[in-house]
C-alpha cells in the first residue's frame, strides 16, 4: 500500500494505488485475513481482532462518476465496513452499483447513508463480500 491513515478510533484507511482494480477486493481480503490472525495481549487477557473493511474505488465506475469527490469513496468505503460490522459478519466488501446509477444520485445528497439505504432498498445497490 502507498500509506495507511488512521481516520477515527477504530478504523484506518489504506490507500492502493499502484494495484490492478481486478485484484483490490482479493488483496484487501488477504489483508483482512492476515490481521485477523493476529492477537492482541492486554494484561493477562488475550484478545483476537476482527476484521470489518470496506473499501471503494475512486473514481467511482459511476455515470458521471467523476463528478464526486474522493471523500465520497471515503464515505463508501466506511458504510460498507459498518454494514459488515452491523451483520456481524467479518471479512471485506464494498458496495457494488447497478449499470443505471449515475454520479447525480449522490451529487446534492446531504445524508449519503440515507440514500445507499434508499438504494440499496430498490436493488439499484448491494454489498458485496469478497
Amino acid at each position: 500500500s502507498d500509506y495507511v491513515v488512521r481516520l477515527d478510533n477504530w478504523q484506518f484507511v489504506v490507500v492502493f494505488r499502484d494495484i490492478p482494480l481486478s485484484q483490490v477486493g482479493a488483496y484487501g481480503k488477504k489483508l483482512a485475513e492476515q490481521l485477523s490472525a493476529l492477537t492482541l495481549s492486554e494484561g493477562s487477557s488475550q484478545q483476537r481482532l476482527k476484521v470489518y473493511g470496506g473499501y471503494a474505488l475512486y473514481p467511482l465506475p459511476l455515470l458521471g462518476g467523476q463528478l464526486l469527490g474522493w471523500e465520497v469513496s471515503l464515505q463508501l468505503a466506511s458504510l460498507s465496513a459498518s454494514q459488515l460490522l452491523q451483520n456481524a459478519t467479518p471479512g471485506v466488501a464494498s458496495l457494488q452499483f447497478a449499470g443505471q446509477v449515475d454520479a447525480f444520485e449522490f451529487e446534492e445528497s446531504t445524508d449519503l447513508e440515507r440514500q445507499v439505504l434508499r438504494l440499496q432498498a430498490e436493488g439499484l445497490i448491494w454489498l458485496q463480500q469478497e
